[in-house]
């Protein structure tokens, strides 16, 4: 955007820059007099200080050029006529969410008005398991719908930047139907995402309102179970390091099936492994990141299949999101134990893995040393595995760990019945 201003006698206003910076993405300065136009930096913007500005003038960048249309002209204007009721009515439809597990999730409601007219209303899986409310309300209910351009959405949450591989982004879509603007009730409280949605679509022209201070506080006190469970994970890679991790999970399975492939004619558990392979792959492609269900669920489907590296890769990523899972650290002591199974008898070789596995076992049962019978399994598999390298100190602990897991079993089944 290029403000045109004379040049005679000229003094900082910082204010006016900043304000102009904030509502149209400020480039440069021009300064013109004596018909030049020369173009001086923002921070060496000066402005005459007896006469009037004679010009404003707004050149559109590259990113934005055909958003002309679609940019308001200052920061209180509200073309579409955006009102309180339609902020209360994304928190009602919010409360009717939908989560697609046991663990919290985010409740989310969407409005989309344009010139006063709601076009759409959505709240999170109202129509797909998992899908964003921003989603069902721009492509599930408004496809084809060429109203949607030029209008506004409001959503009590940030729009989302990242999904699975075969996701798009709720800001993709956002973009894709050139909305407006966005009314955003508070930031995502990923700290490796907060601020990125908003900072997106800032970038590709699309303007960002806040809803009002009262309401903001009801969607941080709705999502509240949702927000703590966030920071109560505490995970130890950040999203771009967890996104490099489901890239590489999908490389090591689809090596593992190109290598069967390779084989050419397979006997029947051959072509059974090859088939098992190709599911595996395909549910590394709707994983998402940060998921830590999802990737102890896959850990587990590649266990039970032998595709034990893999399957510890997964398991791993788990511990690394969500410290607390049981299940995700008995994954990593059970495969340790099934690569090493059949290692020579030496101490040399069976000494870190089994030391790893015993780590992992005694995380596991720290969290939960409820009557699992994997868990028991696995604490007998480790004890002899212990025999074999001859510590009798760890064989016993394991034995320990086994038999009481076996009592509390014993003592479930015995339980009258309610």
């Amino acid at each position: 955007m290029c403000p045109i201003i004379p040049t005679e006698d000229c003094r900082l206003l910082q204010i006016v820059v900043t304000n102009v910076e904030l509502v149209y993405g400020l480039e440069e300065i021009a300064v013109v007099g004596d018909g030049s136009g020369s173009a001086l930096p923002v921070s060496m913007c000066e402005v005459m200080s007896n006469a009037d500005i004679v010009q404003i003038g707004v050149k559109q960048s590259t990113a934005q050029g055909d958003r002309a249309s679609m940019q308001e002209p200052s920061v209180d204007s509200n073309p579409n006529q955006v009102k309180d009721e339609h902020f209360g009515r994304t928190i009602e439809l919010a409360e009717r969410c939908v989560g697609e597990d046991n663990r919290p999730h985010p409740k989310v409601g969407v409005v989309i008005v344009k010139n006063g007219k709601v076009l759409a209303e959505a709240f999170r899986g109202e129509i797909g398991k998992g899908d964003h409310a921003e989603f069902i309300a721009l492509e599930r209910k408004s496809r084809g719908n060429a109203e949607i351009e030029g209008a506004d959405l409001i959503t009590t949450l940030e729009p989302c930047t990242r999904r699975s591989h075969d996701k798009r982004p709720c800001v993709s879509w956002i973009m894709s139907r050139r909305i407006r603007k966005v009314w955003i009730g508070t930031l995502d409280y990923n700290p490796d995402i907060r601020g990125e949605g908003e900072a997106t679509l800032r970038d590709d022209g699309v303007l960002i309102g806040r809803f009002p201070d009262s309401l903001q506080l009801k969607i941080l006190e709705q999502n509240r179970a949702f927000f703590d469970y966030i920071k109560s994970k505490h995970p130890s890679l950040s999203m771009s390091e967890l996104q490099e991790r489901a890239d590489r999970l999908r490389e090591l399975v689809l090596t593992e099936l190109l290598e069967i492939n390779k084989l050419g004619a397979l006997s029947d558990e051959g072509s059974r492994l090859r088939e098992f392979i190709r599911g595996a792959y395909e549910r590394t492609l709707t994983l998402e990141p940060e998921d830590a269900n999802r990737w102890t669920e896959i850990g587990w489907f590649l266990y039970n299949g032998t595709v034990y590296g893999p399957a510890g890769f997964a398991f791993q990523t788990s511990t690394k999101i969500d410290t607390t899972s049981f299940a995700a650290w008995l994954g990593r002591g059970m495969t340790e134990i099934e690569m090493y199974k059949g290692s020579p008898d030496s101490i040399k070789s069976l000494t870190n893995p089994l030391h790893r596995a015993m780590e992992y076992l005694e995380k596991a049962y720290s969290i939960n040393s409820r009557p699992d019978n994997l868990h028991r399994t696995a604490w007998s598999a480790l004890a002899e595995m212990w025999t074999v390298v001859k510590d009798l100190k760890r064989t016993e602990i394991c034995r320990q760990r086994a038999k009481a897991l076996q009592k509390l079993s014993d003592s479930a089944s015995q339980m009258p019945a309610k």
